[in-house]
């Protein structure tokens, strides 16, 4: 228990209550960081998509976030547009190999693109970004993105005391609203290991032997990977 707690709350009881209760807005997701306009383009730029483009779009409150409305604009009217959201899935199946189990459902190299966000989702790294860039064709795009909290979420925390202090009340927050854990603690460390899983260097690991013209771009703790399907 972090010291400003031990006088925060009068006991654990209060301490849950207070998470529990915590205001967040209905329908939250951290995926409405996607509604950054900077980082949309650049998602959309880095799959090289082109009218009547057939894309496979796999995120997070696809429709709020304006990431719908933005794929079927870069594939056109005559193009096609299959999309997944990563949070009806996993809560509807309570699992979250999302990643392998749409692969299941699609012929392979049936699209000429694919924008895959949220990555931390995945349960194995290497099985899961291979089962989606099998769906894309030979010379076709694929672009992994992750919305964090991530590892440089927490390490940034760190360096100021109010944001640790802001940060921690955010993923106390989350745990509990997601259900993470029986107690408080156990529910903040395993949000915070669930979501530092992959970061950056990880994708760029996993995709090295699949595609080609690999690249990268981070913005204010946004990042993603893109390549080239050989």
């Amino acid at each position: 228990m972090k010291g400003w707690e031990t006088f925060a709350f009068k006991d654990e009881e209060a301490r849950r209550h207070y998470y529990r209760d915590f205001p967040l807005p209905e329908g939250h997701s951290v995926a409405t960081f996607w509604q950054d306009p900077v980082f949309k383009r650049v998602l959309f730029e880095r799959a090289c998509l082109r009218q009547g483009s057939k894309l496979l779009l796999i995120s997070e409150a696809n429709e709020r976030c304006g990431l719908s409305a933005l794929a079927k604009e870069a594939v056109g009217k005559n193009g096609h547009l299959v999309e997944y959201d990563m949070i009806q899935e996993g809560r509807t199946l309570h699992e979250w190999n999302i990643y392998e189990r749409i692969g299941s459902r699609h012929q392979d190299e049936l699209f000429d693109a694919a924008i895959a966000t949220t990555t931390h989702h995945m349960d194995n790294l290497d099985r899961e970004v291979q089962s989606l860039i099998n769906l894309v064709k030979p010379g076709g795009w694929v672009v992994f993105a992750d919305n964090g909290p991530g590892k440089l979420f927490f390490e940034l925390a760190k360096q100021d005391v109010h944001l640790e202090f802001m940060a921690d009340i955010l993923m106390y927050a989350m745990a509990v609203w997601l259900k993470f854990g029986e107690t408080l603690d156990e529910a903040y460390e395993n949000i915070k290991r669930w979501g530092t899983k992959y970061d950056e260097d990880d994708l760029m690991s996993a995709v090295r032997p699949l595609l080609e013209q690999i690249n990268s771009f981070s913005w204010k703790g946004l990042w993603l990977v893109a390549g080239k399907r050989k």
